[in-house]
Protein backbone atom coordinates (compact mmCIF):
# COMPACT_ATOMS: atom_id res chain seq x y z
CA UNK A 1 0.00 0.00 0.00
CA UNK A 2 2.63 2.72 0.96
CA UNK A 3 5.17 1.65 -1.55
CA UNK A 4 3.75 3.04 -4.70
CA UNK A 5 3.15 6.74 -2.76
CA UNK A 6 7.26 6.44 -1.48
CA UNK A 7 8.15 5.31 -5.38
CA UNK A 8 6.13 8.11 -6.80
CA UNK A 9 8.08 10.34 -4.05
CA UNK A 10 11.57 9.50 -4.84
CA UNK A 11 10.88 9.53 -8.56
CA UNK A 12 9.77 13.25 -7.80
CA UNK A 13 12.78 13.63 -5.77
CA UNK A 14 15.13 12.47 -8.25
CA UNK A 15 13.59 15.05 -10.99
CA UNK A 16 13.84 18.01 -8.78
CA UNK A 17 17.73 17.46 -6.93
CA UNK A 18 19.48 18.82 -9.96
CA UNK A 19 17.30 22.23 -9.88
CA UNK A 20 17.57 22.02 -6.18
CA UNK A 21 21.50 21.80 -6.34
CA UNK A 22 21.70 24.66 -8.85
CA UNK A 23 19.30 26.88 -6.86
CA UNK A 24 21.16 26.33 -3.72
CA UNK A 25 24.79 27.04 -5.08
CA UNK A 26 23.30 30.47 -6.90
CA UNK A 27 21.57 31.28 -3.81
CA UNK A 28 25.39 30.82 -2.09
CA UNK A 29 27.14 32.37 -4.80
CA UNK A 30 24.63 35.61 -4.52
CA UNK A 31 24.93 35.71 -1.41
CA UNK A 32 27.38 38.13 0.47
CA UNK A 33 27.67 35.76 3.97
CA UNK A 34 28.29 32.51 2.11
CA UNK A 35 29.88 33.61 -1.25
CA UNK A 36 33.13 33.06 0.42
CA UNK A 37 32.23 29.40 0.96
CA UNK A 38 30.35 28.35 -2.18
CA UNK A 39 33.20 30.03 -4.29
CA UNK A 40 35.98 27.71 -2.50
CA UNK A 41 33.57 24.65 -3.16
CA UNK A 42 34.15 25.52 -6.91
CA UNK A 43 37.40 26.10 -7.40
CA UNK A 44 39.95 23.81 -8.64
CA UNK A 45 40.96 20.48 -7.04
CA UNK A 46 38.27 21.56 -4.67
CA UNK A 47 34.89 19.45 -3.74
CA UNK A 48 32.95 19.95 -6.45
CA UNK A 49 35.85 19.43 -9.19
CA UNK A 50 36.89 16.40 -6.92
CA UNK A 51 33.06 15.19 -6.87
CA UNK A 52 32.59 15.52 -11.03
CA UNK A 53 35.88 13.35 -11.54
CA UNK A 54 34.64 10.72 -9.08
CA UNK A 55 31.65 10.65 -10.77
CA UNK A 56 32.74 10.70 -14.56
CA UNK A 57 35.66 7.77 -13.04
CA UNK A 58 32.73 6.15 -11.98
CA UNK A 59 30.69 6.25 -14.97
CA UNK A 60 33.60 5.11 -17.36
CA UNK A 61 34.34 2.28 -15.30
CA UNK A 62 31.00 1.33 -15.30
CA UNK A 63 30.34 1.92 -19.18
CA UNK A 64 33.56 -0.55 -19.68
CA UNK A 65 32.04 -3.44 -17.27
CA UNK A 66 28.65 -2.44 -19.65
CA UNK A 67 30.30 -3.65 -22.64
CA UNK A 68 31.97 -6.40 -21.62
CA UNK A 69 28.96 -8.07 -20.44
CA UNK A 70 27.02 -7.17 -23.50
CA UNK A 71 29.98 -8.17 -25.36
CA UNK A 72 29.57 -11.92 -23.03
CA UNK A 73 25.66 -11.71 -23.80
CA UNK A 74 25.38 -11.00 -27.80
CA UNK A 75 25.00 -7.46 -27.38
CA UNK A 76 24.15 -5.47 -30.98
CA UNK A 77 27.33 -3.82 -32.68
CA UNK A 78 25.15 -0.09 -32.01
CA UNK A 79 25.09 -0.88 -27.99
CA UNK A 80 28.50 -2.09 -27.65
CA UNK A 81 30.02 1.12 -30.39
CA UNK A 82 27.72 4.32 -28.39
CA UNK A 83 28.58 2.62 -24.57
CA UNK A 84 31.68 2.05 -26.09
CA UNK A 85 32.05 5.54 -27.12
CA UNK A 86 29.97 7.22 -23.73
CA UNK A 87 32.34 5.54 -20.90
CA UNK A 88 35.52 6.95 -23.48
CA UNK A 89 33.42 10.35 -23.11
CA UNK A 90 33.66 9.71 -19.25
CA UNK A 91 36.97 9.14 -18.77
CA UNK A 92 38.28 12.21 -21.12
CA UNK A 93 36.03 14.01 -18.79
CA UNK A 94 37.54 12.72 -15.76
CA UNK A 95 41.15 13.00 -16.57
CA UNK A 96 40.26 16.39 -17.65
CA UNK A 97 39.00 17.55 -14.44
CA UNK A 98 42.11 16.24 -13.06
CA UNK A 99 44.38 18.17 -15.87
CA UNK A 100 45.72 14.57 -16.40
CA UNK A 101 47.05 14.11 -12.83
CA UNK A 102 49.36 17.44 -13.37
CA UNK A 103 47.80 18.83 -9.82
CA UNK A 104 48.70 16.00 -8.53
CA UNK A 105 51.71 15.36 -9.70
CA UNK A 106 53.05 18.77 -10.09
CA UNK A 107 54.37 18.18 -13.49
CA UNK A 108 54.73 21.85 -15.57
CA UNK A 109 52.92 22.47 -18.95
CA UNK A 110 54.82 22.93 -21.84
CA UNK A 111 55.42 26.67 -22.87
CA UNK A 112 53.74 26.46 -26.21
CA UNK A 113 50.74 25.11 -24.21
CA UNK A 114 50.88 27.50 -21.82
CA UNK A 115 50.08 29.83 -24.65
CA UNK A 116 47.03 28.34 -25.83
CA UNK A 117 45.64 27.05 -22.65
CA UNK A 118 42.92 29.46 -20.65
CA UNK A 119 43.98 27.67 -17.70
CA UNK A 120 47.74 26.76 -18.76
CA UNK A 121 47.18 23.76 -17.87
CA UNK A 122 47.74 20.36 -19.42
CA UNK A 123 44.02 19.97 -20.87
CA UNK A 124 42.12 20.29 -24.08
CA UNK A 125 38.77 21.69 -23.01
CA UNK A 126 40.45 24.70 -21.48
CA UNK A 127 42.36 25.29 -25.03
CA UNK A 128 41.35 29.38 -26.22
CA UNK A 129 39.83 28.25 -29.35
CA UNK A 130 37.57 25.69 -27.53
CA UNK A 131 36.28 27.80 -24.73
CA UNK A 132 33.50 29.29 -26.36
CA UNK A 133 32.41 25.23 -27.29
CA UNK A 134 31.86 24.00 -23.85
CA UNK A 135 28.70 25.02 -23.75
CA UNK A 136 27.52 23.71 -26.62
CA UNK A 137 28.78 20.36 -25.74
CA UNK A 138 26.82 20.53 -22.45
CA UNK A 139 23.44 21.55 -24.58
CA UNK A 140 24.04 19.04 -26.82
CA UNK A 141 24.57 16.21 -23.90
CA UNK A 142 21.40 17.53 -22.44
CA UNK A 143 18.72 17.90 -25.52
CA UNK A 144 20.37 14.22 -25.91
CA UNK A 145 19.61 13.18 -22.96
CA UNK A 146 15.81 14.27 -23.19
CA UNK A 147 15.21 13.36 -26.06
CA UNK A 148 16.66 9.42 -25.31
CA UNK A 149 14.29 9.86 -22.40
CA UNK A 150 11.44 10.48 -25.09
CA UNK A 151 12.61 8.08 -27.45
CA UNK A 152 12.46 5.31 -24.57
CA UNK A 153 9.23 3.55 -25.52
CA UNK A 154 10.96 3.05 -29.01
CA UNK A 155 12.41 -0.17 -29.66
CA UNK A 156 15.57 0.67 -31.88
CA UNK A 157 16.10 2.84 -29.20
CA UNK A 158 15.34 0.83 -26.21
CA UNK A 159 18.48 -0.45 -25.48
CA UNK A 160 20.49 3.26 -25.28
CA UNK A 161 17.27 4.92 -23.71
CA UNK A 162 18.35 6.45 -19.97
CA UNK A 163 15.79 6.13 -17.18
CA UNK A 164 12.94 9.01 -17.24
CA UNK A 165 14.19 9.49 -13.91
CA UNK A 166 17.54 11.80 -14.94
CA UNK A 167 14.96 13.90 -17.31
CA UNK A 168 14.74 16.44 -14.46
CA UNK A 169 18.65 16.43 -14.45
CA UNK A 170 19.00 16.83 -18.60
CA UNK A 171 16.72 19.68 -18.54
CA UNK A 172 18.58 21.68 -16.37
CA UNK A 173 21.70 21.15 -17.82
CA UNK A 174 20.34 21.74 -21.36
CA UNK A 175 18.73 25.02 -20.03
CA UNK A 176 21.45 26.32 -18.11
CA UNK A 177 24.03 25.04 -20.96
CA UNK A 178 21.45 27.19 -23.57
CA UNK A 179 22.02 30.70 -20.99
CA UNK A 180 25.57 30.04 -21.04
CA UNK A 181 25.39 29.89 -25.05
CA UNK A 182 23.81 33.65 -25.06
CA UNK A 183 25.84 34.51 -22.22
CA UNK A 184 28.52 34.83 -24.80
CA UNK A 185 26.84 37.36 -26.58
CA UNK A 186 24.59 39.32 -24.13
CA UNK A 187 25.59 39.72 -20.95
CA UNK A 188 23.18 42.20 -18.59
CA UNK A 189 25.21 42.76 -15.65
CA UNK A 190 28.92 41.75 -14.10
CA UNK A 191 26.71 39.79 -11.21
CA UNK A 192 25.00 37.82 -13.60
CA UNK A 193 28.40 37.27 -15.44
CA UNK A 194 30.18 35.78 -12.04
CA UNK A 195 27.24 33.57 -11.29
CA UNK A 196 27.13 31.76 -14.63
CA UNK A 197 30.61 31.26 -14.87
CA UNK A 198 30.64 30.01 -11.12
CA UNK A 199 27.78 27.50 -11.78
CA UNK A 200 29.85 26.22 -15.38
CA UNK A 201 31.33 23.85 -12.33
CA UNK A 202 27.74 22.47 -10.91
CA UNK A 203 26.57 21.48 -14.18
CA UNK A 204 30.14 19.63 -15.64
CA UNK A 205 28.95 17.76 -11.92
CA UNK A 206 25.51 17.47 -12.92
CA UNK A 207 27.04 16.07 -16.53
CA UNK A 208 29.42 13.60 -14.58
CA UNK A 209 26.85 12.62 -12.19
CA UNK A 210 23.96 11.77 -14.57
CA UNK A 211 26.96 9.59 -16.93
CA UNK A 212 27.46 7.62 -13.53
CA UNK A 213 23.28 6.79 -12.72
CA UNK A 214 22.94 6.20 -16.58
CA UNK A 215 25.56 3.93 -16.89
CA UNK A 216 24.36 2.18 -13.43
CA UNK A 217 20.81 1.84 -14.67
CA UNK A 218 22.17 0.38 -17.56
CA UNK A 219 24.05 -2.22 -16.04
CA UNK A 220 21.92 -3.48 -13.88
CA UNK A 221 19.52 -3.88 -16.75
CA UNK A 222 22.00 -5.63 -18.42
CA UNK A 223 22.00 -7.84 -15.45
CA UNK A 224 18.16 -8.99 -15.99
CA UNK A 225 17.68 -8.58 -19.65
CA UNK A 226 19.05 -10.82 -22.52
CA UNK A 227 20.04 -8.37 -25.25
CA UNK A 228 19.16 -9.04 -29.20
CA UNK A 229 21.15 -11.55 -31.26
CA UNK A 230 23.34 -9.98 -33.15
CA UNK A 231 22.34 -9.30 -36.64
Amino acid sequence: MTSQPQHRGFRIGAQILPLAVVAMFSLLLLSTKTHRIAATLIQENHAVETATFAFALIASVLGFWLVGRLFKRGGTRLTIVFYTLFALGMFFIAGEEIAWGQNWLHFTTPDAWKRVNYQQETTLHNLNALQSMLELFALTYGVSGIIGVALGRVRLFSELAPPSLLLGCFIVIAVFAGIDFMHDYWIPNRRFDNLVNDLDEVIELLVAASGAAYMGWRLCWAKTVTPPTKV
